[in-house]
């Protein structure tokens, strides 16, 4: 019987063979979006667009948050009885990227059934259903994320409703804003998620803070892209990123000083 998101049991070793092989190929797969990280600093364009000079903040966007679930990805491979959290943020990113992109983009399907195959392969499915763990959710972490989504998600909001209004095209230029909707999404969601305390939280809580600073940086290079938020937007963003990692830390803090004792408080969480 699993407790609060670390399975008693060990999987099967051929369950925990086919995670391996299955999501070391998607993260290869995957790898091809990270050098977009650079395009703070230099024109990047491997997904061959008509004007990457003025795509720099979307690319950027694009990459930190894609590498974000690449890290997820990862993690969970390497231990996968402790990143339940890790499974399912892939899981519901799949999700959520479909019910976005998918109706600008059919064959962005392509892309979500590759990302499905993580959790489906995952050893310990029960636990891609749950959202409890042992000492339950970070007050303060929530709060701080709740704050992020609440201005992340009429960014996005607006972003579709202008790709609505486009003509009907295709390729990575046209979708450029139903792309940057769908990671503004993913990062509001892993930071939700991160609040829940759960097998792998860390990891997530630590990316969204790392995100969160990038983002900053990108925003302040780059305050006359075409959808950035700006020399304003990168100072919210620094804040927001000093906002997650103290919430984080006094998240990761009480569990420490559990009354059982650290040893068994860190090893019932994981990372």
């Amino acid at each position: 019987m699993a407790t609060f998101g670390i399975p008693a049991q060990p999987a099967s070793r051929r369950r925990r063979v086919v995670f391996s092989i299955v999501g070391g190929l998607v993260a290869l797969a995957f790898l091809t979006s990270t050098p977009n990280v650079l395009a703070p600093w230099m024109d990047v364009n491997v997904e061959n667009l008509a004007d990457p000079a003025h795509m720099r903040w979307g690319l950027a966007l694009e990459g930190v948050v894609d590498l974000l679930g690449l890290v997820c990805l990862v993690v969970a491979l390497a231990r996968p009885a402790r990143s339940a959290l890790l499974a399912q943020y892939l899981l519901y990113a799949a999700v959520l990227a479909a019910a976005v992109i998918v109706p600008f983009s059919p064959m962005f399907l392509i892309t979500v059934g590759l990302l499905l195959l993580v959790p489906l392969t995952y050893p310990y499915p029960r636990e891609l259903f749950a959202l409890r763990s042992q000492r339950g959710p970070s007050v303060v972490l929530l709060a701080v994320a709740v704050a992020a989504a609440a201005v992340l998600l009429p960014l996005a909001v607006q972003a579709l409703r202008t790709q609505a209004t486009l003509p009907r095209g295709s390729g990575s230029d046209f979708n450029a804003l139903a792309t940057n909707a769908e990671h503004l999404l993913l990062l509001a969601l892993a930071g939700l998620l991160a609040a829940t305390r759960r097998p792998g939280w860390k990891v997530i809580a630590l990316g969204v803070t790392t995100t969160y600073a990038y983002l900053a940086v990108a925003s302040i290079l780059l305050p006359n892209q075409p959808n950035g938020w700006g020399l304003v937007g990168g100072v919210a963003s620094l804040l927001s990123a000093a906002a997650f990692g103290i919430a984080a830390a006094v998240a990761a803090r009480h569990i420490d000083i559990d009354p059982a004792g650290p040893r068994t408080a860190s090893m019932a969480q994981g990372l």
